[in-house]
């Protein structure tokens, strides 16, 4: 006769369930993305401590899925995040580099798998969260998105702001002492406010220092 027992683990009160979920995701940033949905498919019981553990879902990524066309993004994802991280601070992180195989003239013509209108769909769903972000990593090597992610947040207000890094990782703006391309020449102040704000990183990105709050 086979007799079921349960994991002794299962008997842990809640809090501390919590408390070792938090810290097994806190060991990098491919664990904090990939941990809380694994252990909310254990069982019943763990999906629910799980879903119930804010911090748990604070790392709000947005990037290309492979083979996927970029309107087939995991929007509904990360909106569930959102929603799960309840009020705790945010990370925010924005991988739209394309593979370095591909090249193409942003002067000429922008061919980039994900553009300024796809930037505009992924802000409509942070920036009412501006408020919880607590970091806000930007990588990318065609700019329209890059452009439009400052000219949107320069009129936010992140209070709990702390760490900013924006790439533009291409070769393109090195070329002239000009700003390439031409059309993204104009600068926007560094968000409204963010006045905890203690570590900025930009490379191949301008912004005016002069009317950043």
């Amino acid at each position: 006769m086979l007799v079921r027992q349960s994991s002794k683990a299962t008997t842990l009160p809640t809090e501390m369930l919590s408390h070792i979920f938090l810290l097994s995701s806190m060991t990098s940033h491919q664990t904090a993305l990939a941990f809380p949905v694994t252990i909310s498919h254990v069982c019943r019981a763990w999906r629910s401590i799980a879903i119930g553990t804010a911090n748990l879902w604070t790392t709000i990524q947005f990037t290309r899925l492979p083979s996927i066309h970029p309107s087939l993004m995991d929007y509904e994802q990360q909106r569930t995040w959102l929603t799960r991280s309840k009020g705790a601070p945010l990370h925010i992180h924005l991988v739209l580099n394309q593979s370095p195989k591909k090249e193409w003239n942003e002067e000429v013509l922008d061919r980039h798998w994900f553009s300024a209108d796809d930037m505009d769909r992924v802000l409509d769903l942070i920036i009412p969260e501006a408020h919880r972000w607590s970091s806000a990593h930007v990588l990318t090597d065609s700019y329209a998105p890059m452009y439009r992610f400052l000219q949107r947040s320069s009129h936010i207000k992140a209070p709990i702001l702390k760490d900013v890094e924006l790439y533009r990782c291409n070769h393109f703006y090195g070329q002239s002492a000009e700003f390439h391309p031409r059309r993204f020449k104009d600068s926007f102040p560094l968000f409204e406010s963010a006045e905890k704000l203690e570590s900025v990183t930009l490379s191949g990105v301008h912004v005016d220092w002069g009317s950043t709050g």
